[in-house]
């Protein structure tokens, strides 16, 4: 193997140096060229990237445990959208993911791939309310009432409980005007008088610590595009479809936000009439609200649409006729490589934990890919295996992806769910590794 010297190119072909060359003054397509030289290095990255995830795909496919790593891993079949499906996850030193040995180490249960059957259909949102420690649901099934699937999960070392804990909340007093659905449920920080958040077709749906629910936004009466024409474009998108919810860091008991089908991020206070409520305009729906900052927000969705606002520059806006167009704080940062055209129901999420920077971006593709981005900047990053992921035959999407810790982790991971598998993708000295089960 030939030796690399800094700042010189070696060429396969003619066996020889080249000193790299500055783009403008080497001749055109000159492979010495500095902006060529880098462009195969990148690629040779990416290949060798790929190389290295279809080997540990090809060791795990072969391994002796393959039959019970298949039922343990996750990857056998999910029973649509109305099954849960949960798995103990062993780890090594090295906080990968590793099967090996701990059917012997662990009793049978521990290994074994639960499936219950939630409490309605049509699945389509999870979160967990770690104050109470209880998982909350949200279906997209049509209904006339809103309902909420809740369980409190079992905890080692205590064995799993037989029988489904999965209990079904409902509004006696809450109801769709004709049919409705719920897109998201988001669980209320330790601070809020809340325990949940719900995102329904039709505004706002808050779920109280004694089990009631209620609208935040004004409870739906109608058509929303004939009836309240009238309205600040906050009120307004508050009262569509919602697609995506969170609280503001520098105030999370009172002040909400919320994005939607309508091109608005929107900012709530609980404590203010709908009158007050605050939002800016996005360039498209929105998928994704996050809180990225004491005041900053991301927002993400289709049009390839992503970028960062200060909620400090939002303002209440007049009637719709005169602030549909011009209610605008422009965006802190932008992302120009994010790639989604057309999907509502994508993954991303936002690593906000000190120590990695200023923050990381993971946003799902509509080719199938998932890419890093700084959030200080809006830049690319490289990770050979998180750029490897390509889930896009069949136009499918990566339609979640997720930022956390397993109980003993050093470093968050960001899980991603491909087809009927997870892979968690570690970060590892100087590169982010990965492993799927």
């Amino acid at each position: 193997m030939n030796r690399e010297i800094p700042g010189y190119y070696y060429d396969e072909e003619k066996k020889k140096y080249f000193k790299i060359e500055r783009t403008r003054t080497a001749p055109e397509g000159a492979a010495w060229s500095k902006e060529n030289v880098k462009r195969r290095k990148i690629e040779e990255e990416k290949k060798e990237g790929e190389k290295r995830r279809q080997e540990r795909m090809r060791i795990v496919k072969r391994s002796r445990l393959g039959g019970h790593l298949g039922k343990a891993m996750g990857i056998a079949s999910v029973f649509g959208e109305d099954t849960l499906v949960s798995s103990y996850v062993p780890r090594d030193e090295d906080d990968a993911v590793n099967f090996d040995g701990v059917w012997g180490k662990y009793p049978g249960w521990m290994t074994r791939a639960k499936s219950e059957p939630l409490p309605f259909p049509q699945a389509s949102s999870m979160a967990c309310h770690e104050p109470s420690w209880h998982m909350f649901f949200t279906s997209r099934r049509p209904t006339r009432s809103i309902m909420l699937g809740s369980c409190k999960p079992w905890l080692l070392p205590r064995p799993p409980d037989r029988y489904s804990r999965f209990t079904t909340i409902e509004s006696n007093h809450a109801h769709f005007h004709r049919e409705g659905w719920s897109n998201t449920v988001a669980a209320a920080p330790a601070s809020s008088n809340l325990t949940c958040l719900v995102g329904t077709s039709s505004g706002v749906i808050q779920l109280h610590p004694n089990s009631a629910l209620t609208w935040l936004t004004p409870k739906p009466t109608g058509t929303l595009s004939l009836q309240h024409s009238h309205l600040k474009p906050a009120a307004r998108a508050a009262r569509g479809e919602i697609f995506s919810l969170d609280f503001l860091p520098s105030n999370p008991s009172d002040v909400l936000l919320v994005g939607g089908r309508f091109r608005h991020i929107c900012l709530l206070d609980r404590r203010a009439p709908e009158e007050e409520w605050i939002s800016v305009k996005h360039t498209s729906s929105i998928a994704h609200v996050k809180a990225v900052g004491p005041y900053e927000v991301l927002a993400a969705g289709p049009q390839s649409a992503m970028a960062v606002y200060d909620v400090r520059w939002m303002g209440a806006g007049g009637p719709r006729k005169k602030s549909w167009a011009a209610n605008g704080a422009k965006p802190v940062v932008e992302f120009p490589g994010y790639q989604n055209e057309a999907h509502l129901h994508i993954g991303l999420d936002v690593l906000r934990a000190p120590g990695y920077g200023m923050g990381v971006v993971a946003a799902a593709h509509d080719d199938g890919r998932v890419a890093l981005f700084a959030l200080r900047d809006g830049s690319r990053l490289r990770s050979p295996a998180v750029d490897g992921i390509n889930y896009g035959a069949g136009g499918r999407v990566v339609a979640s992806a997720k930022f956390g810790m397993l109980p003993g982790d050093r470093h968050p991971s960001l899980f991603v769910g491909e087809a009927a598998a997870v892979g968690k993708y570690s970060f590892g000295r100087g590169r982010m590794d990965c492993v799927d089960w």
